[in-house]
């Protein structure tokens, strides 16, 4: 566990300065956050689904209202294009919007054919859950998962990226202002305290975007553990070019893909692959 002090440090990529510092937490702060969860879990998983989508309204709202300062902050940051930041947030809102409409009927009780003369599934909130997430999208897979997640009545403890804490810590405010205490909060924490966050009886589940290698780890804790985990991992995806395409359309398409997002996206074309007919034109 933790034990002695450890910063970690907010730099923006395109001038190298220090925006921020950041303090590495103790493990008893952790463990303090981690009973805060379950107090609020009691409270949390027990409201309406209607009680819940209000607090996300209220969120979608604030989101808009504060879209050019989030958005700014995370091109500091980060180093996306400025628009580029600007549709993050958007894309925020509209999963806010998105899951305090649907999160009921996606959830309702279903009744499935058995043998038996009634089968009833019900979907019901687990506890805490920590969310591990990267720094390509700092706003956008926080609350890709948030909404979902805390609209089934779950709450949330958030482990971001050391390089993007500033927008974790603008996430995590926002949050704690609009929702009741202790529904969502982040953990600045060390790769062991991650580990022990994941023995705690409260921790009943985990979510992790990241490398294959940091899966791997995560997987095999929540497997010792035996809790429920979702792996969204790195992938190496080919860009295939046949002699019949459009080569214009092709090379056009193929710089988007390779430089969206600064380059920093799970889905990009990483390898590209051409037909022999075509390869020297293509690269032209």
């Amino acid at each position: 566990m933790t034990i002695s002090k450890i910063i970690h440090y907010s730099i923006n990529p395109t001038t190298q300065s220090i925006v921020k510092e950041h303090l590495q937490e103790t493990w008893s702060s952790i463990a303090q956050k981690i009973q805060n969860s379950e107090d609020a879990f009691k409270g949390w998983s027990v409201l309406s689904f209607s009680e819940r989508a209000a607090y996300f309204r209220i969120l979608a709202e604030q989101l808009q209202a504060r879209s050019a300062q989030y958005a700014k902050l995370m091109t500091e940051e980060m180093g996306k294009p400025i628009e580029q930041s600007k549709k993050e947030i958007d894309k925020c809102l509209l999963v806010c919007e998105y899951y305090a409409k649907h999160a009921a009927e996606f959830l309702k009780p279903k009744d499935i054919v058995t043998e038996h003369k009634m089968t009833r599934v019900y979907c019901q909130p687990l506890g805490t859950i920590l969310q591990i997430m990267p720094w390509n999208f700092p706003f956008w897979q926080v609350f890709r998962f948030a909404a979902p997640a805390l609209m089934a009545g779950n709450v949330t403890l958030l482990k971001h990226a050391f390089n993007v804490l500033n927008c974790a810590k603008a996430i995590e405010d926002l949050f704690q202002e609009v929702f009741p205490p202790g529904v969502f909060q982040q953990v600045i924490a060390s790769n062991d305290d991650v580990a022990h966050i994941m023995g705690e009886a409260p921790v009943q589940g985990v979510a992790i975007t990241g490398s294959v290698g940091a899966g791997k780890v995560v997987g095999s804790l929540a497997g010792r553990h035996i809790k429920p985990c979702v792996l969204e991992l790195g992938g190496s995806d080919p860009f295939i070019v046949l002699k019949e395409a459009d080569l214009e359309k092709a090379a056009t398409t193929a710089l988007q893909s390779r430089h969206h997002n600064s380059g920093q996206t799970c889905i990009s074309a990483k390898r590209f692959i051409v037909e022999a007919a075509v390869a020297e034109p293509f690269l032209q």
